[in-house]
């Protein structure tokens, strides 16, 4: 199960008030934004010059991510762990003998690996495991054949991705400065780290052994500019309460949502206009106790014992109405990443 959304440490009467405040049409956020309005942010890329690819993103709260992309040059081998040109001998050799085998299958998802570190938190924690995890399943799922014959270098080798985010904030569910939910900072960085990426410009032909040259301004983007339908997949964190939805929630807001959503989503494919949607998750709410007789769930009084969040049951309408507003909202955020993106190239012709 994902972890959990945020815990707050408001009082009850507080958390009842911003219960309230949420559920009017429209609702009033503690921060004047609208229902899709993301917080300002700082973007940067290749910040690091030892990696492939690099960006690092700030919030305007001050959580901060890194995002580095190194490749390497692997072996390809099957889903056995068999490199690929000895299991073709066996198979050819097992088929002059008069038996029937299979071709192997490649394990692509092997050439991609994901690590996250959060300040505060050991490395095997629940946050870190899910937030890699919604960063490699959305990265397959929007795009495994584009991304992976892209990293094909012949039959024998390819290009391993080692891709390594580094979140420099406090975890969500520790009582400190921090008010933010780390998931879609993190994609937004590697969204952008995926696409400054540049590959060696191979000199090698066939299936030799791979050579590449020196020249870093023959080297190929991993994700080249004119293919804008095989962008990376960027992952928004969504939150619903009564009717309304709101897109980059506060941990405040978060302690009184009635859902969580992690809505994973790549662009729109050649002649569509919807955006495609590659993964959609839910985060636990926490229920707050309100112990106060005179508060009690969504401010209502006489109620002993009551909650605020966590109630649970999600329709089907509040599915589609959540898919088609981050739908929506998700186009905005492509056109302002390509705009970074189309900056930092001005900058480095200049």
């Amino acid at each position: 199960m994902a972890p959990s959304a945020p815990i707050t440490p408001l009082s009850p009467s507080e958390l009842a008030y911003l219960t309230t405040s949420l559920t009017l049409n429209p609702p009033i956020r503690p921060d004047s934004r609208t229902p899709t309005q993301f917080r300002p942010l700082i973007a940067e890329l290749d910040i690091l010059p030892s990696c492939n690819g690099s960006a690092r993103m700030v919030w305007a709260d001050g959580a901060e991510c890194v995002s580095g992309i190194k490749v390497e040059v692997a072996r390809t081998e099957d889903i056995f762990g068999v490199p690929t040109e000895v299991a073709e001998e066996f198979e050819l050799g097992a088929a002059g003998g008069g038996d029937t085998t299979t071709r192997s299958v490649v394990n692509r998802r092997s050439w991609v690996e994901v690590g996250v570190d959060v300040q505060g938190l050991r490395d095997d924690d629940a946050l870190n495991v899910f937030l890699a995890g919604v960063v490699l399943e959305s990265l397959f799922a929007g795009d495994e054949e584009g991304l992976t014959n892209r990293l094909k270098i012949n039959d024998r080798f390819h290009w391993k991705l080692y891709i390594d985010i580094l979140l420099i904030t406090p975890p969500p569910t520790s009582p400190s400065l921090s008010t933010t939910h780390p998931l879609t900072l993190l994609s937004l960085t590697t969204h952008l780290s995926l696409r400054s990426t540049l590959l060696p410009f191979p000199t090698s032909q066939g299936n030799e052994d791979p050579i590449f040259s020196d020249d870093w301004d023959l080297a190929t983007p991993l994700y080249p500019p004119e293919l804008t339908s095989l962008l990376p997949p960027i992952s928004l964190l969504v939150m619903t309460i009564g009717s309304n939805v709101l897109l980059d929630p506060s941990r405040d807001e978060l302690s009184v949502a009635e859902g969580v959503w992690a809505v994973s989503l790549v662009p729109p494919a050649e002649n569509k206009s919807r955006p495609r949607v590659v993964g959609v998750r839910t985060l636990e709410t926490i229920p707050v106790p309100i112990e106060d007789k005179t508060v009690g769930a969504r401010g209502e009084e006489g109620w002993e014992g009551g909650v605020v969040g966590g109630r649970g049951g999600v329709s089907r309408e509040t599915v589609r109405r959540v898919i088609k507003i981050v739908g929506c909202v998700a186009r905005e955020v492509w056109e302002a990443l390509d705009g970074v993106v189309k900056a930092e190239r001005d900058k480095q012709r200049d």
